[in-house]
């Protein structure tokens, strides 16, 4: 970049062609391991195999310290933000999702 080199050094490396299914294929590789591991609870497995993911966007609504969590999963170059939802309202991508009084989603 104009006679510069930049080394990314946060996040995933996107351009390429093929940079969307190595991101796909390295982040469910580190979750299988995760959920595999004989001394996770097997509750905590199960929460865990309900998420959501688009590349680098995770959805996780039945895991509330899934931030803790994520540490023993993922890189510490995968830096996690929380949502700033209400708890009951939130974004995933271009999606606005509610939990109804009778704890069903809409979208």
């Amino acid at each position: 970049c104009g006679g510069d080199l930049h080394k990314q050094i946060m996040g995933i490396t996107m351009g390429g062609n093929s940079s969307p299914f190595i991101a796909d294929l390295f982040l469910s590789q580190l979750e299988y391991k995760y959920i595999m591991d004989k001394n996770n609870p097997i509750n905590l497995k199960h929460a865990l195999s309900n998420n959501k993911r688009y590349l680098d966007d995770i959805l996780v609504l039945n895991c509330k310290d899934f931030i803790d969590i994520s540490k023993n999963i993922y890189p510490s170059e995968l830096i996690l933000e929380p949502s700033h939802g209400t708890g009951h309202e939130d974004h995933f991508l271009d999606l606005n999702i509610n939990i109804c009084d009778n704890n069903k989603l809409s979208f």
